[in-house]
């Protein structure tokens, strides 16, 4: 397991949160890079007007839309359409202990 960052293409975001359990619980930490999600990976991301970044498993829907998955389905899906910025594609996970 990875547990340095690369200063110049990786960050670090702490999970808070279950909608992506059992995959990622509150308290794991994930790193990310600005690498493109391919589908099914787990992107990191931001909603226009919101503060909090969330984690949700992308799929590409078509060259121009994609849908933001969580695990859990009492969390909302996540349309291209609902002004999402992808801000990388989540690289490993370390998990709470």
């Amino acid at each position: 397991m990875k547990t340095t960052l690369s200063p110049q293409s990786e960050r670090a975001l702490s999970i808070k949160g279950h909608a992506m359990e059992p995959y990622l619980y509150p308290g794991d930490v994930v790193t990310f890079d600005d690498t493109s999600p391919a589908d099914g990976d787990f992107a990191v991301v931001k909603i226009k007007g919101h503060r909090r970044l969330r984690v949700r498993q992308y799929h590409r829907i078509n060259s121009l839309h994609f849908v933001l998955i969580p695990t859990q389905p009492e969390y909302p899906v996540l349309y291209s359409r609902d002004k999402v910025k992808i801000l990388g594609r989540v690289s490993d996970v370390i998990a709470k202990d």
